[in-house]
């Protein structure tokens, strides 16, 4: 069902909590860490490429589902 107020507050720049921040720094490592395996272990390529860019999205919408958690 489409909730507005949900949507509103995730246009919303909403500063997150101590807890929130060190969560999120430890996700970033973690992050860090499969980005460094995709370096050592894939070839440069379009498929790296593309294996980045969707980590980094998806490390975005998981530090949007912490900072929005209810």
């Amino acid at each position: 069902m489409f909730d507005l107020e949900k949507i509103q507050k995730s246009m919303t720049n909403i500063k997150p909590n101590e807890e929130q921040i060190k969560r999120i720094e430890s996700l970033r490592e973690s992050y860090k860490l499969a980005a460094e395996a995709l370096g050592s272990l894939c070839n440069d390529s379009r498929e790296l490429s593309i294996a980045v860019t969707n980590l980094e999205q998806s490390l975005m919408w998981a530090v949007k589902s912490i900072i929005l958690e209810d």
